[in-house]
């Protein structure tokens, strides 16, 4: 996350070039901060039906496009698009890839079993999505240690992490999904980033996310009761994935079992 003060100051698209000189959007092309491209960038979000730019306050009073989330393959902005809040994903010049392509279309992928934030529009330097408003679940679980409201989060990711290993897709960074999982206000956990995701590979998701589920409740000191065999009932689920297999893992992690039979 940015440490810029957020604000409901706008640009409309179709006027940014307008303002160049007066917002810093070197971040928009970082970290060579080409003028060219950035121009370039600004025309083909205006085309993919960008309405506007929201922009902050960095700490030299300098006005900036608001940044959201930073990784090494690409900086997040929020911007509108019909009417509303999205996020524009730019890809960093320095990013080992030359085109967001394969993240397209693993998004897309995991979009058609109804997961991740939905992707509107894409080209290879682009990503216009839907925002997922929250905060991530490293920063979630410093400030929750409610035993109930934790594995209802769990249970919900696992759920999602189920669906995405029946539908052949592995996600490829839920052994620590800390950075890749967003809270919203209202309590719901989205996986994002599909960046490292597969359809070729077997998909480990379940096993991945209860590994970490084990690590952080040991780490936070929380009261879950892991069965002492849950080691052997992943390993069984790895082997042949099943509902009944499924909710073995639950109550392994002493999350119950939920309603993964109408999945």
């Amino acid at each position: 996350m940015c440490s810029s003060k957020l604000s409901s100051t706008i640009i409309e698209i179709d006027k940014a070039l307008d303002k160049f000189n007066d917002i810093d959007f070197s971040l928009m092309a970082y970290p060579d901060c080409s003028k060219e491209l950035i121009m370039k960038r600004i025309e083909k979000l205006h085309t993919m039906g960008v309405e506007a730019l929201y922009l902050s306050v960095d700490d030299k009073g300098r006005l900036s496009p608001t940044l959201v989330g930073k990784g090494g393959r690409g900086l997040v902005f929020l911007c509108k698009a019909c009417g509303v809040e999205h996020v524009v994903k730019l890809r960093r010049t320095d990013a080992a890839v030359s085109s967001f392509q394969h993240e397209a279309n693993m998004q897309t992928y995991a979009n058609k079993l109804c997961i991740g934030p939905r992707l509107v529009a894409w080209d290879d330097d682009i990503l216009l999505m839907e925002y997922i408003k929250g905060e991530n679940l490293s920063s979630f679980l410093l400030k929750h240690h409610s035993l109930n409201k934790l594995r209802q989060i769990f249970s919900h990711l696992l759920i999602q992490c189920f669906i995405l290993d029946i539908g052949g897709l592995d996600h490829g960074q839920l052994s620590d999904a800390s950075k890749h999982v967003i809270v919203t206000q209202q309590g719901n956990a989205v996986i994002v980033d599909f960046s490292h995701s597969s359809i070729r590979r077997k998909p480990r998701n379940v096993t991945q996310l209860a590994s970490y589920i084990k690590l952080v409740t040991a780490r936070f000191g929380l009261c879950f009761h892991h069965k002492e065999n849950l080691n052997e009932i992943l390993r069984e689920y790895k082997c042949s994935p099943s509902v009944a297999a499924f909710d073995r893992v639950l109550e392994g992690l002493d999350l119950g079992v939920t309603t993964a039979r109408s999945v």
